[in-house]
């Protein structure tokens, strides 16, 4: 079942870690969403305790997936160890982070 933002976005929690195990859920998930008349995807990071990078992977091609939909992707409440991991690779320039 998909969630909505207020904006009507689809919004996709993830919790636990986000490793070569399972990060392939993320850009399947964001694929299904797409196939919804959504304006964009909102992945809610808060509750994700590790991420690889396997993981900063899977967020690139969910970011793709959307750029070749003309779609939006957002980070939401990134925890602090993703957080932490999109500083290091640079990409907290290129996804857009918001709060709840």
């Amino acid at each position: 079942m998909i969630e909505f933002d207020t904006d009507g976005s689809a919004m996709l929690r993830f919790a636990g870690e986000i490793d070569v195990a399972n990060a392939g859920r993320i850009p399947q998930q964001v694929t299904s969403a797409l196939a919804a008349p959504v304006p964009g995807v909102v992945l809610d990071l808060a509750d994700v305790t590790f991420i690889d990078s396997t993981g900063i992977g899977a967020l690139i091609a969910a970011r793709n997936a959307c750029v070749a939909a003309a779609r939006t992707l957002r980070l939401a409440r990134p925890s602090s160890q993703v957080q932490r991991m999109l500083e290091m690779t640079g990409l907290d320039d290129i996804f857009e982070v918001i709060a709840f």
